[in-house]
């Protein structure tokens, strides 16, 4: 906890950017230093101190074997690259991040010298293919490659090394600037928890627990070039700043210190996902790179609608005792306990909902003008406002929400869910009229636009009553249903409806998907042959997704055949029934083949440990291909190859937003019809049933077949598997 000088205390996560990893003022750390003042701080000659501190550093470091002791971050990245023009006699260096406030480390300010310019070369650190180009543009005169380690998104093992091997391949000495991330990994430094082997390593921040003290460290045969090199400083080997580091790397020789703020790091990033997933909020919060290093980012919307939620979320989390840096990476430590990351999480929720209240769900016009009904067709009747209903005031309903800021003629009016406190809660933070404990009485208040977002079983009441309401329009949340019986009911109740019925699948919408879905529609990787598709949650979550990417790659085409396999019954109890795991190789008409796979078995997408970050869709075609995730995407055509980051909270919700303002076209006069609706939908969540009836059959299944399938696939299901594991254990 601090004070400020008005006595008002906070949870500090900004730990003075990084340096007290222990904690402000560690008693074991202020000891040391106060013991070594009964010395001289700095001599003619040296002490034996320098050579103690190396000796604890290259314990942290398995593939250095000299190491030199400097005051800041910026001395030792300036050492390093000096050490490395020494080495390597050239004199241009490759860099990625912030390594320092020297003017080599900001070519290109106006405050800097132009000289400079030339010599300092900028790479993506998360697209090594950007430091090939860096590399030839520079030559055979690029001295080094420097990176600082929080650059690479996930910590990837895989990109660290492509660009280690980048350097090596242009004969560049590779520096690891570990100034942030070092002493704060388990088990100790970023390259140790990798297992990488930099030519040099820079440390500082955590090094000293708040006093002033770096390092550079490497190999002895590049290291050796600083013999003789001018890189004195009169206080590099002062005693405080050294006595501290030994005193901070003893504490921590204790590894179950840093076992411990990964643990709670890991705890603050979930727990604010989950603040904002359940809100629909444009933020996300993730370890940049590790969990002691977690940062909340909000990103999605134009920022002239971000600036606003920010800054009061900001200023809310504040007046709740809470200290954060809006604009730079956060810090665990040691001091830190479970309580105060549980505060600090209610500190959180409770600022983003008055943020939410306050910004995001507060409309540009309002009043009499608002409330409007569609008066009217044609052209004119578009400026009218229409009016939404959300029935299921859940997690998914936040996102629906949210997505509302990006819609410009229609507003939540109406919110209906069991739970009347929720229910209460949820119109007060999204601005609507009135809230309901009753679909009826929400009904009653005549929304034009209704989202039906309780779970699937049971759905097809909820639907039947909607569409008896006459609505303009009806936004089910997908998957539009999980078994036969459902189905059957919402297809007919489909049949004669005269209300533009749509499915809530909005990865399409997506605008990099989007983008993606139209170069393959337009030929750009030649003939489309074949998809592969995976997901690591169960096929009844996220199944209807990927089928509806690859039936929008195929342009619409329908299924023709379905074989597949579904074995787990862990998740038939839940709110989604179905296998835990299912495979099918699934025939479109047009005669493209999708090799879907969902459940825990499925390929892997990044190294997140949260399982819904693995949705995954690759287009193969005759000249090229496309490749997708949750984290990057890929587009190679005759033209070249293309790729780049995805940005999916982002992304999300802008494709939320488009699902939206579809369907409030297609309910004024002369609207095209929905890319999403029904009759697009609902043979997908056929394609679904037809892969727990292929592995009930074992054979080939055609579509449609909802007319024949039998209703209790489900439970035939869970007792194959029990009779299996009854009879093999």
């Amino acid at each position: 906890m601090i004070t400020d000088v008005d006595g008002r205390t906070y949870r500090d996560f900004g730990m003075a950017l990084g340096p007290a990893i222990l904690g402000y003022a560690d008693d074991s750390v202020d000891a040391a230093v106060a013991a070594c003042l009964a010395d001289a701080n700095v001599l003619t000659l040296n002490t034996p101190l320098p050579t103690r501190f190396a000796e604890a550093v290259l314990a942290w470091l398995p593939a250095a074997e000299m190491a030199l002791p400097f005051k800041s971050g910026s001395d030792a990245t300036t050492a390093a690259l000096r050490i490395a023009r020494r080495y390597t006699g050239r004199r241009k260096v490759a860099v990625a991040g912030y390594v320092g406030w020297h003017d080599w480390c900001l070519a290109g300010a106006d405050y800097v010298p132009v000289l400079e310019d030339g010599q300092v070369l900028r790479f993506d650190a998360n697209a090594p293919d950007t430091l090939e180009c860096a590399l030839r543009y520079g030559g055979n005169d690029v001295a080094a490659v420097i990176l600082a380690a929080e650059e690479v998104r996930g910590a990837s093992r895989q990109t660290f090394v492509e660009l280690m091997e980048l350097a090596h391949r242009w004969g560049a000495v590779f520096i690891l600037d570990e100034i942030k991330t070092g002493i704060r990994t388990v088990p100790g430094t970023l390259q140790q928890r990798l297992g990488l082997a930099p030519d040099l390593t820079t440390l500082s921040k955590a090094l000293g627990n708040g006093y002033s003290v770096a390092a550079v460290a490497g190999r002895r045969e590049v290291m050796s070039a600083a013999d003789g090199l001018h890189l004195s400083g009169t206080f590099h080997c002062e005693a405080v700043g050294l006595t501290a580091a030994l005193a901070t790397l003893q504490r921590l020789s204790d590894r179950a210190i840093l076992h411990q703020i990964w643990k709670l790091g890991e705890r603050m990033i979930d727990g604010l996902n989950v603040i904002c997933q359940a809100r629909g909020v444009p933020a996300f919060a993730a370890a940049e790179p590790l969990p002691p290093m977690p940062m909340l980012r909000f990103a999605g919307w134009p920022e002239h609608r971000l600036a606003p939620l920010r800054e009061r979320f900001f200023e809310e989390l504040y007046r709740h005792g809470v200290l954060c840096n809006p604009r730079h990476v956060w810090f665990i430590s040691a001091a830190h306990t479970a309580a105060d990351i549980n505060a600090a999480l209610d500190a959180a929720e409770q600022s983003m909902n008055a943020a939410m209240r306050e910004t995001v769900s507060r409309r540009p016009t309002t009043g009499a003008k608002m409330r409007e009904s569609v008066q009217g067709e044609g052209a004119d009747a578009r400026i009218a406002v229409l009016r939404a209903g959300i029935i299921g005031c859940g997690q998914r309903a936040h996102v629906h929400a949210a997505a509302y800021a990006g819609v410009d003629r229609a507003r939540i009016t109406a919110v209906c869910d069991l739970d009347a406190e929720r229910a209460e809660s949820f119109a007060a933070m999204v601005d609507a009229d009135s809230w309901h404990d009753d679909v009826a009485a929400l009904l009653s208040t005549a929304p034009d636009i209704i989202h039906v977002l309780v779970p699937p079983t049971g759905r097809a009441d909820i639907l039947a009553a909607c569409l008896a309401a006459k609505p303009k329009a009806i936004i089910l949340e997908k998957p539009v249903a999980t078994d036969v019986s459902d189905l059957r009911i919402i297809d007919e109740l489909a049949a004669h409806a005269a209300v533009t019925i749509v499915a809530n699948t909005q990865l399409r919408f997506q605008p990099r998907l989007a983008r993606l879905i139209a170069s393959v529609r337009a030929g750009e990787i030649g003939e489309l042959r074949s998809i592969d598709a995976s997901c690591l949650l169960p096929i009844a979550e996220q199944g209807s997704h990927l089928i509806d990417l690859a039936a929008a790659l195929t342009n619409e085409s329908p299924v023709a055949t379905v074989f597949g396999h579904a074995t787990g019954v862990a998740g038939v109890a839940g709110s989604h029934p179905g296998p835990d795991q299912a495979i099918a190789d699934i025939a479109f008409a047009s005669g493209v083949r999708l090799h879907l796979s969902c459940g825990a078995n499925a390929p892997r997408a990044s190294g997140d440990a949260r399982a819904y970050r693995h949705k995954l869709i690759t287009a193969h075609g005759t000249r090229g291909f496309m490749s997708w995730s949750m984290q990057r995407w890929e587009l190679s055509t005759a033209q070249g190859y293309e790729s780049g980051t995805v940005d999916y909270a982002a992304e999300d919700l802008e494709g939320q937003a488009a699902l939206v303002n579809a369907a409030v076209d297609c309910a004024f006069a002369g609207g095209r019809p929905h890319p999403t609706r029904l009759s697009i939908a609902l043979p997908q969540a056929e394609a679904v049933l037809a892969i727990y009836a292929s592995a009930l059959s074992g054979g080939t299944v055609a579509l449609p077949l909802l007319a024949s399938l039998e209703a209790d696939l489900i439970p035939r299901l869970v007792n194959r598997e029990l009779m299996m594991r009854a009879l093999f254990g």
